[in-house]
């Protein structure tokens, strides 16, 4: 049997108990009651200095019993950095990040929200390939600066369980009446009676490449300034290596992204968008034809999705703050 007495959050002090046949000592002996308890105290303070200092010196901050250390901070410190063009991020920015990132999982929980690595290798790759790299390459990209890849990976299950606790608490409470899609058409000077849309017609060219190659980059550049028209294009393409027309394409501007819609907005009938990478390897669009169209029902759906998404994010900075408020947040800094 043994006694065990907690001191502090870190170190168990295990003192055995003395065996009923062994007789006190006297009173000269040093291993009085309150001499234990000294000779207790010091084998603490020399655990805390001296025999653990990962444990003593590397928390930063402890939420709800989980914790953060030095070595999460500084990674994520690196992380943001890289993120931002090689700017530093303030060490409060990587601390509130971190803290938000072990309350939104503690949140999931709560919902038994269970996020699968695959769910995290998706969005791994998502950002690989949107920076031209393949999963490999952004692995070594980020060690070479310093991440751990993990770091990367902690964030995007971060927002990964976020995102679903925000649509299972969040879109409850949404309620987007028919009232405020006209108050929301009107303060863009549209008139909800008499909406119109514009469709659009284009053609996908591809000049096609296994994997990145600034040859064929710049082969596809020259594609899309040597085509004038969207007229004949297979034949306009007939002496192009390897490039060809891939489809045509008609869009509503109400289903197209705002980004994607503004590009169109300023490309001219027969005029081209810029070249991107594709799986296929590089492709550009030419505007073929636009068209107004009646719109109403389109530019309703539009504005109503727009409105959700609002919603939605004022939703999920207020169910963040109720989780930090209602946290245990220890901040050993401090």
């Amino acid at each position: 049997m043994s006694d065990r007495t907690r001191l502090g959050d870190k170190v168990t002090i295990v003192m055995a108990r003395q065996p009923a046949s062994v007789k006190p000592r006297s009173n000269g002996d040093m291993s009085s009651p309150l001499e234990s308890l000294v000779l207790a105290g010091v084998v603490f303070v020399c655990l805390l200095l001296c025999a653990t200092p990962s444990v003593a010196q590397g928390i930063v901050v402890v939420v709800n019993g989980q914790l953060i250390t030095q070595n999460d901070v500084t990674n994520r410190l690196r992380l943001l950095a890289l993120t931002n063009g090689g700017k530093a991020a303030p060490r409060e920015t990587a601390l509130d990040e971190l803290i938000d990132e072990r309350l939104k999982l503690q949140e999931a929980r709560k919902l038994r929200i269970t996020i699968d690595e695959s769910q995290v290798d998706r969005a791994f790759a998502s950002i690989a390939e949107r920076t031209k790299l393949s999963v490999d390459q952004l692995r070594q990209a980020l060690k070479s600066r310093g991440v751990n890849p993990s770091t990367l990976r902690d964030r995007l299950r971060g927002d990964i369980a976020w995102q679903l606790v925000v649509q299972q608490r969040g879109q409850r409470a949404i309620n987007i009446r028919d009232q405020d899609i006209v108050d929301a058409l009107k303060k863009r000077g549209q008139d909800p009676e008499n909406i119109r849309s514009v469709e659009y017609t284009m053609a996908q060219i591809v000049v096609f490449s296994k994997g990145e190659s600034p040859a064929r980059r710049k082969e596809a550049d020259a594609i899309r300034a040597s085509v004038k028209s969207c007229d004949n294009l297979a034949e306009q393409l007939r002496r192009a290596r390897e490039a060809a027309v891939r489809s045509t394409i008609r869009r509503s501007s109400a289903d197209l992204p705002p980004p994607i819609r503004l590009v169109l907005e300023k490309t001219p009938i027969n005029g081209s968008t810029e070249v991107q990478t594709s799986p296929l390897g590089y492709e550009f669009y030419m505007l073929c034809d636009k068209q107004e169209i009646p719109g109403r029902d389109a530019a309703q759906a539009q504005i109503r999705s727009e409105l959700v998404e609002l919603e939605l994010e004022q939703a999920s900075r207020r169910l963040l703050r109720d989780a930090r408020q209602a946290a245990v947040i220890d901040n050993r800094e401090k």
